[in-house]
């Protein structure tokens, strides 16, 4: 049984990494967010530096929030991870 913990608070996210502009992952200009911790293990995984649920950067969701809302041009936010 393999063992994985979501954040200890719905308030924050953890981060492995973040791209204010991106034309790739999605319609139009976005912000991505990959998150850190995944339990899933898909087969193939694009991002495997991203499933241990320990490391990456804590961050409250409501800073982030205001930080994408006050960004000219972003169109949408993308998750990953």
């Amino acid at each position: 049984m393999m063992e994985w913990a979501w954040p200890d608070s719905r308030d924050v996210l953890h981060l492995a990494r973040r791209s204010n502009r991106c034309t790739v992952l999605g319609p139009g200009v976005r912000a991505v967010l990959w998150v850190q911790g995944c339990p899933l293990r898909c087969p193939g995984c694009v991002a495997p530096e991203t499933l241990p649920f320990t490391g990456g950067e804590v961050a409250q969701v409501s800073s982030l929030a205001e930080d994408f809302v006050a960004q000219q041009g972003i169109e949408g936010l993308t998750f990953s991870g």
